[in-house]
């Protein structure tokens, strides 16, 4: 059985090729990022607009977690498609929304079960980081 990462997910790149991406290691100084199996070193002073302190796995993380109720845009891009409606009941890793970044599909995640209360965006509207995109009950 493989170790469970603090984040998992899976993107689709423009081209149609699936890729699996995970935080392997997380540190003040340093974060490990597996892709498709490959290990890449991303370091604080290498990402642009990174605050002081900021936890680098909640920038990358599409997750949201279950104290949440607020799933916002963890990154700028366009809404591709909406995969839940007002009124929906979501599971736990529940796909809720593709959002095309970098020419690749990224997956919003819900990482704990409730109901949308109200979707905040549209197909093809542009967001940026921090936008608000759908609200829980």
């Amino acid at each position: 059985m493989s170790e469970k990462k603090p984040f998992q997910t899976s993107i689709k790149t423009a081209s149609g090729k699936w890729l699996r991406v995970a935080i392997a290691e997380q540190s003040d100084r340093l974060l490990r990022v597996e892709v498709d199996g490959e290990t890449f070193e991303v370091h604080p002073e290498d990402i642009a607009g990174a605050q002081a302190g900021e936890s680098h796995a909640a920038m990358a993380s599409t997750r949201v977690s279950q104290s949440q109720r607020q799933i916002k845009s963890p990154m700028p891009g366009v809404v591709s498609r909406i995969l839940v409606s007002a009124g929906d009941r979501i599971a736990e890793n529940q796909p809720l929304i593709v959002l095309l970044a970098m020419k690749m599909e990224n997956e919003i995640l819900g990482e704990g079960a409730g109901v949308v209360k109200q979707i905040w965006v549209k197909p093809n509207q542009t967001v940026q980081s921090g936008d608000l995109l759908i609200e829980l009950v």
